[in-house]
């Protein structure tokens, strides 16, 4: 049997910024270089064969705690050809999920410039942490 690309199974996307928090902190950071970490889930919405919905949680920081926090949740939706497999998602969700990477970037670089006078440039990959757990 042929390896079908995942984005082959999909008829087009969407995505949105469904939230967004941004706190400038006052504090400087003790050293001249920082560390800056950035924490990221998502969670599988809605798997139908019509449409894959996958909401993308980040939250970037410097550690210790100074300068910024910014806290993002994206939505992403995929509007289907067939449907796609809860394990087939979590094997490529990392290509499921590249758009958000330039768009979290480029709002980090805003926000940063505004907040600390200072752009903060990512990289456009999303780093994931892990799937978000129902509790």
């Amino acid at each position: 049997m042929e390896n079908v690309n995942i984005m082959d199974k999909t008829r087009g996307r969407r995505y949105y910024l469904n939230k967004i928090k941004a706190m400038r902190i006052d504090e400087k950071p003790e050293k001249n270089t920082v560390n800056i970490s950035q924490d990221t889930e998502y969670e599988i919405i809605e798997n139908n064969e019509k449409k894959l919905v996958i909401e993308l949680k980040t939250k970037t920081f410097i550690e210790p705690e100074a300068l910024f926090c910014i806290e993002m949740e994206y939505v992403i939706e995929y509007m289907l050809k067939d449907l796609i497999g809860d394990k087939e998602i979590k094997d490529n969700i990392n290509t499921l999920l590249s758009p958000l990477g330039n768009e979290i970037s480029f709002l980090i670089s805003i926000l940063t410039n505004e907040m600390i006078n200072s752009r903060v440039i990512l990289p456009p990959a999303i780093a994931l942490n892990e799937e978000k757990k129902d509790k």
